[in-house]
């Protein structure tokens, strides 16, 4: 498991709580970074986030929890060359 702290900035405070689920969920594919899956009939990667913010509204400290097998060093490299800037 892996604490991840992101920052919403640069035109990025303008992408709403869920859309930014889906884009870490995607960039975590995009790197073929190995993630633990729910179970059920609809599985999807197990990806916790911090509380939503204001649409609008800038933040330097987000919080996201990642369920994955990769060590730190390996995931903080892959998910920063997938991640688009902001």
């Amino acid at each position: 498991m892996i604490l991840m702290k992101y920052t919403k900035t640069d035109g990025a405070e303008f992408i709403s709580h869920i859309d930014t689920l889906r884009h870490i969920g995607r960039t975590l594919t995009r790197a073929k970074i190995d993630c633990t899956y729910s179970k059920g009939f609809n599985p999807h990667k197990n990806i916790n986030l911090s509380s939503p913010l204001p649409l609008g509204l800038k933040s330097v400290s987000e919080y996201c929890v990642i369920d994955t097998t990769e060590s730190e060093q390996t995931f903080m490299q892959k998910f920063n060359d997938f991640s688009p800037r902001g």
